[in-house]
């Protein structure tokens, strides 16, 4: 008998707001991170774009700024560990790895481009990142802070807000 779906989100608020981003080497795997991005999204009842289009966002933007970074920045992995219940985050058995640094690069733009794209959030201020979130939707804004607070303490302060777009008062 499967858990109650109560029982579920209560699981996943935990795991949200305990969740690490970045292995040992410094580097996020996209695919569970826009899995769970969309989780956050379908769990706050906000429109919740499908993991493939959060994830061909973020390779387009990825690519826009190749000559910013360095090639071991991104790369494709066989999943060595793999078991059946992954194939929703792994459909082909590959991940992919971004490094912190690639990150600080495109996350604004990225971040931004899916409220636009995808979500269809006008942006005729052109603000950077995450305007789009709603105050109420708590698990996705719990989910950002903590990856961009954790961005922030792997690749530095300095370096997050200059690649942001956010200007220092």
């Amino acid at each position: 008998m499967s858990q109650a779906p109560e029982s579920q989100f209560h699981q996943f608020t935990a795991f949200v707001a305990a969740c690490r981003f970045f292995d040992e080497q410094g580097m996020l795997d996209l695919e569970k991170f826009c899995v769970h991005l969309r989780l956050c999204l379908y769990c706050d009842d906000a429109p919740a774009p499908d993991p493939v289009g959060l994830y061909e966002v973020m390779l387009t933007t990825l690519s826009a700024a190749r000559s910013r970074l360095e090639r071991t920045q991104v790369r494709r992995e066989k999943v060595l560990d793999w078991k059946d219940d992954l194939v929703a985050y792994y459909p082909d058995r590959q991940r992919t790895l971004v490094h912190f640094e690639a990150l600080t690069i495109v996350y604004a733009d990225w971040i931004r481009r899916v409220g636009e794209e995808l979500l269809g959030h006008a942006n005729t201020e052109v603000r950077p990142g995450r305007y789009w979130v709603q105050p109420g939707w708590i698990l996705t804004t719990t989910y950002l802070s903590r990856f961009e607070a954790e961005l922030v303490r792997v690749a530095g302060l300095g370096r997050f807000v200059e690649s942001s777009g956010l200007k220092p008062n």
